[in-house]
């Protein structure tokens, strides 16, 4: 497998979950983290194994800091996540750009549709490093190429939260405009949980 493929942002974003969830006094509980990263691992070449190795020793020391920031933005969406589902059941949840995070599994909850959406690339490792793992859709793609919308609302457009972690930033103003545009007209009784960074 050529890491180099895949997303190295999500990589990076599994690796400071799984080193929080190791230590013994941490209150984020990722136990599936832990074993993504390990699997991650396993068929990972050489040269992308120590790459993740380096990382990982960098967040359990000097990049401590970096880790818990993402930690507490992790938690903020978690506990978002929460929240909809008590004043929504029978919502589905959309994790947009979901890389290898592992959500699904924190928030436990078997009442509601969950759905993870990355490019073809992502998906395609995650399927097979968690196959026997994985019980909700997964749709391979990107998220501006919004035809994924008529995907997950073919049996209707309300009760739903998208999630857009760590995504926006990454956008050009106008193809961030553009997916809002669409978001904002072809959902209802939904919302968008999405986090934004300072230019400065």
């Amino acid at each position: 497998m050529d890491l180099s493929q895949v997303s190295r942002t999500a990589i990076l974003t599994l690796i400071c979950h799984a080193v929080e969830a190791e230590k013994n006094k941490s209150d984020f509980k990722d136990p599936m983290a832990v074993l993504c990263l390990e699997r991650l691992m396993s068929v990972a070449s050489g040269e992308d194994k120590r790459w993740i190795i380096r990382k990982k020793r960098r967040y359990e020391g000097i990049g401590a800091r970096d880790a818990k920031a993402l930690i507490r933005r992790v938690k903020v969406f978690d506990d978002a996540v929460h929240r909809f589902i008590a004043a929504n059941p029978n919502c589905t949840v959309i994790n947009l750009a979901c890389g290898f995070d592992t959500r699904f599994w924190r928030i436990e909850n078997e009442t509601i549709k969950y759905v993870e959406l990355d490019f073809p690339e992502v998906i395609q490792l995650k399927k097979e490093i968690l196959k026997d793992h994985l019980g909700h859709e997964v749709i391979a793609g990107s998220v501006l190429d919004t035809s994924w919308i008529d995907k997950v609302t073919k049996n209707g457009n309300t009760d739903f939260l998208l999630l857009a972690e760590g995504l926006f930033m990454w956008f050009p103003p106008q193809d961030a405009i553009r997916l809002f545009k669409e978001i904002g007209e072809r959902f209802y009784r939904s919302q968008l949980v999405l986090d934004m960074v300072s230019e400065k």
